[in-house]
């Protein structure tokens, strides 16, 4: 189901190119027509888009990020094999991945030895 008329859809999406709101551009016409299922206000549908955006936006950067760090691999938390070193508090590690810490100000040391 098109939702636009006439020729708007091309010049949105000259638009929202020109503006690098490529999530937007991407999937606007879908979310148009979810919204108009869901029967969502004109806020709420934008609202929906720029968050879409927002998120997009982020994960390109963390990525980006972590690309120029030039990692040699990618390691992730729920990936680790905690049976590999039982003495490892797994729940304490758990905790402190979520950075709480930090909004609490409380100092965090770790220390340890690669064999």
């Amino acid at each position: 189901m098109n939702t636009t008329t006439g020729n708007a859809t091309p010049r949105i999406d000259e638009y929202l190119k020109t503006l690098s709101l490529h999530a937007i551009r991407d999937h606007y016409l879908e979310e148009a027509e979810n919204a108009a299922k869901a029967k969502l206000s004109y806020e709420e549908f934008l609202t929906h888009l720029v968050e879409l955006e927002l998120l997009s936006k982020i994960d390109r950067s963390i990525n980006r990020l972590i690309q120029l760090a030039g990692f040699p691999m990618i390691r992730l938390l729920d990936g680790f094999d905690f049976s590999y070193q039982p003495h490892l508090d797994e729940k304490l590690l758990r905790e402190l991945a979520n950075l709480r810490f930090i909004a609490e100000a409380y100092l965090i040391a770790v220390c340890g030895s690669f064999n």
